[in-house]
């Protein structure tokens, strides 16, 4: 017999255990594959602006697949992550990767070529420089809206480090010692509240 389920409770059901791991995949997925594919592309680029030959000379024939291959990485991955930004609501630190991406193809359409070509290098660093610029302007900024409470930040950061390595060296003289650092810092942190 099939049983049916109500619509209303079926909105406010838990999700499952996969369904967390799947999200919490794509949230992290969403801050480091952007972050290493900048950083790889960084690097690549950096190794081809050493040598004075172009990357390739590839055939017309071939222009179909290296658009699709471009398409896909830094057109189709990006925007698949950028809504998570706004989903998670991030700040803009985790979006730098994003606005390079983008400029990435300003320059591939202004130069008109899928691939790095010699002419493009002054230009990819600059671009290099001012997303390094854009992180340092986004860092301050972090720094100074949260500069009263970065203290507190830190000693609840250290709180929960140390409770979580106390699992790690599990004796009864351990636990007791990492209670009354725990105890005394809370103590300390809620006397200056």
């Amino acid at each position: 017999m099939v049983e049916f389920v109500d619509e209303e409770e079926d909105r406010y059901a838990m999700p499952t255990q996969g369904e967390r791991i799947i999200w919490k995949l794509y949230k992290w997925g969403a801050i480091v594959v952007p972050l290493v594919l900048m950083l790889t592309h960084w690097y690549v680029f950096y190794l081809f602006s050493q040598n004075t030959h172009e990357v390739l000379d590839y055939p017309e024939v071939n222009e179909f697949c290296i658009a699709w291959l471009y398409t896909l990485v830094y057109l189709v991955l990006p925007s698949a992550f950028l809504p998570a930004t706004f989903l998670f609501r991030w700040c803009n630190l985790f979006r730098v990767p994003f606005v390079y991406f983008i400029f990435i193809n300003v320059e591939r359409w202004y130069y008109g070529s899928w691939f790095c070509t010699n002419e493009m290098v002054d230009s990819h660093y600059i671009l290099i420089y001012c997303t390094i610029c854009i992180y340092v302007a986004e860092l301050l900024g972090v720094w100074w809206r949260y500069r009263k409470e970065l203290p507190d930040i830190l000693k609840a950061f250290f709180i929960t480090s140390i409770t979580k390595v106390r699992g790690v060296f599990h004796s009864k003289g351990t636990n007791v010692s990492y209670d009354e650092v725990i105890r005394i810092m809370e103590e300390r942190t809620h006397d200056k509240a």
